[in-house]
């Protein structure tokens, strides 16, 4: 049994992504109900994901392929999280101050 989160809450954590799996093989209606919170991240860039059951809900090696899955999501949204502050940073002049540990850049302030 999982535990059950408001939909609130997920509006105030503001999820990159949302999974979702359900009682069948197709992607339950549920999941676009999302839209209606257009402020959510995941729902910005399309990141609303279907998982079927048979690879997360049942106790047998499949789970290793749900889980796969669910990493290539969360994969996806991470690089695309990367190459977004890449270019942001790009835009940047940063200086270097001599730190601890060595050299850091540190944005101007």
């Amino acid at each position: 049994m999982a535990p059950r989160i408001s939909v609130e809450t997920v509006v105030r954590r503001d999820p990159h992504v949302i999974i979702a799996s359900g009682h069948g093989d197709q992607r339950p209606d549920w999941l676009d109900e999302w839209h209606q919170w257009p402020s959510i991240t995941a729902v910005k860039q399309g990141r609303l994901y279907f998982i079927p059951p048979d690879l997360l809900q049942r106790h047998t090696v499949r789970n290793l392929d749900g889980a796969e899955r669910m990493c290539e999501f969360l994969d996806a949204a991470k690089s695309i999280l990367v190459l977004k502050l890449a270019l942001q940073w790009r835009n940047q002049k940063f200086h270097c101050r001599n730190g601890l540990s060595g050299y850091s850049f540190i944005p101007p302030t």
